[in-house]
């Protein structure tokens, strides 16, 4: 049996825009290794820094008021103002958050993608959500391989009679050379839409070590 095969890495993540900020600077390049926590861009916060002091005044000046209507005795003013300083503190601690979120960092220990993309877009405004970086753990690869809809039944024909089916890898740019690969489970036959190519897959996933 043949097939087509692509290689990834079996640990990988997309990392979004965590504010909606201008691209200050990009402190990775495309392939390099960073270690849990590592910094990999950052945003600007001005805008940010000026709505968290403005917000930090109005709760201030709630708390201030509020003291003021209790030493009036006016009950429903300071009420009042114990509310506006509920709100200002909620976006007080909003805003902090958000500062905090405008520097990107990588989540484990992994290799970078898409710094090189990412750089070129320095000094312009990105949307909270939007996808800009993927980190990979370099360790650890998987083959996703095509198959046709009736090698899949003879897989698993072959998984009931033996625990272990063995397959081979041949890079096109290394044909000589061959890499083991094992399917030990029919949980890494995969078949069904891929919404990618909009095209119904079927195939095997094996890790490659």
């Amino acid at each position: 049996v043949k097939g087509e095969a692509s290689i990834a890495s079996s640990t990988q993540t997309t990392l979004p825009v965590l504010t909606s900020a201008g691209l200050v600077s990009v402190a990775v390049r495309e392939g390099q290794i960073v270690t849990s926590g590592e910094l990999l861009a950052t945003f600007d916060t001005t805008e940010l820094q000026l709505q968290y002091r403005q917000a930090v005044q109005e709760y201030q000046r709630a708390l201030v008021e509020s003291d003021a209507a209790l030493a009036a005795g006016n009950e429903a003013q300071m009420q009042m103002s114990r509310l506006n300083a509920a709100k200002a503190s909620a976006m007080v601690e909003k805003l902090g958050n958000d500062i905090r979120l405008s520097s990107l960092r990588a989540p484990f220990n992994g290799m970078v993608l898409g710094a090189q993309s990412l750089a070129n877009r320095i000094g312009q405004y990105l949307r909270q959500g939007e996808p800009v970086l993927e980190i990979v753990d370099p360790r650890h690869w998987q083959v996703k391989v095509a198959l046709r809809e009736q090698d899949i039944d003879y897989m698993e024909i072959r998984l009931q009679e033996q625990s272990t089916v063995s397959a081979t890898l041949k890079l096109a740019a290394d044909p000589a050379k061959s890499y083991p690969l094992k399917l030990t489970s029919s949980n890494q036959l995969a078949y069904g839409l891929d919404i990618a190519n909009g095209k119904y897959f079927f195939g095997a996933v094996l890790p490659l070590e």
